[in-house]
């Protein structure tokens, strides 16, 4: 490994909101190449092909780091995971005020 003492932070969330959530984002913004290239199809509503690119990604990630012990955080921002998870993983102190959360849905 090119960093064997990196840390790396892993977000997850649950994988249906997760697919909604980039289905509007790249419908939006019109980015069938990009998802052409990450997830293997230009189409959008392929979703059984698109969850499982992601699925495989987190449990790549979780094998990489298997033999590693505390140099992966998995959070889902989501559950409200945030700065405290964050800050005791890299051994900071948890700033004053909320969490920020960009583009977050409101239900």
């Amino acid at each position: 490994a090119a960093w064997p003492d990196a840390r790396f932070i892993l977000t997850t969330r649950d994988p249906e909101r997760w697919y909604a959530s980039l289905h509007k984002h790249f419908r939006s913004l019109g980015l069938g190449m990009l998802q052409q290239q990450v997830y293997g199809t230009t189409d959008l509503d392929c979703k059984e092909r698109i969850v499982s690119v992601y699925q495989t990604h987190i449990a790549e990630v979780r094998t990489h780091f298997a033999d590693r012990p505390g140099k992966l955080l998995e959070i889902d921002l989501t559950a409200g995971d945030g700065w405290e998870a964050i800050c005791d993983f890299l051994g900071k102190p948890v700033p004053k005020g909320p969490f920020p959360r960009l583009n977050a849905r409101t239900k």
